[in-house]
């Protein structure tokens, strides 16, 4: 049996990607250079002792501050759908909508959820889709913005410090390997996170 592509393990101890301030553990790149990419992962979530609003997505903001513009796809807990997730302004508050794919809508952990994330229009444009096989894609939906989102990478939360949540996100076989390559952000400068590999 071969690998369906390269993994990544996100580890995090956070609160939550949510409301008018984020924390959560951003492994990411500046892409002023490039704005304009596209992503695809596969993502398989936490499966125990863990809270029902953990997430692990892939998502772009406008900066790195908490209270950034972004759009994002996330996966979330386990027994959920997909979710699309955004901010439109500084300081605004989130906006979420959420799709159940597939025929129960619903994914335990075992189950391998697909996302894809581009970006458009030099940044502007944010649109995500969502899969249960890597085949399929159902449109999550898109939103435009003012600036562009240039910081674009992965990120997970735990929803509490208590506990921490580890999402794995893997490259599809005839995916090309993200260059999440600049940096890691916990918020508020605690090192209580990893990232093992997606890094040089």
């Amino acid at each position: 049996m071969t690998e369906a592509g390269e993994v990544c393990g996100v580890w995090a101890r956070s609160e939550d990607i949510w409301g008018k301030r984020d924390s959560f553990l951003y492994h990411y790149r500046d892409y002023s250079d490039r704005v304009d990419n596209r992503y695809s992962f596969f993502i398989s979530g936490p499966n125990s002792e863990v809270d029902d609003w953990v997430k692990g997505g892939v998502m772009a903001r406008s900066s790195l501050a908490r209270s950034s513009p972004y759009f994002g796809v996330f996966r979330i807990g386990e027994h959920q759908g997909i979710r699309i997730q955004y901010r439109i302004s500084p300081k605004g508050p989130t906006m979420a909508k959420e799709k159940r794919l597939g025929p129960e809508g619903l994914f335990d952990a075992d189950t391998l959820v697909f996302v894809r994330l581009s970006l458009s229009k030099n940044g502007h444009r944010a649109r995500a889709w969502g899969s249960v096989d890597g085949h399929e894609w159902t449109d999550l939906g898109l939103y435009e913005f003012p600036e562009p989102l240039k910081y674009q990478g992965i990120g997970v939360n735990s929803h509490g410090v208590a506990r921490g949540a580890k999402f794995l996100f893997g490259v599809p076989g005839d995916g090309l390997r993200p260059e999440f390559n600049r940096g890691w952000v916990d918020w508020d400068g605690t090192r209580r996170w990893r990232v093992n590999r997606f890094a040089d």
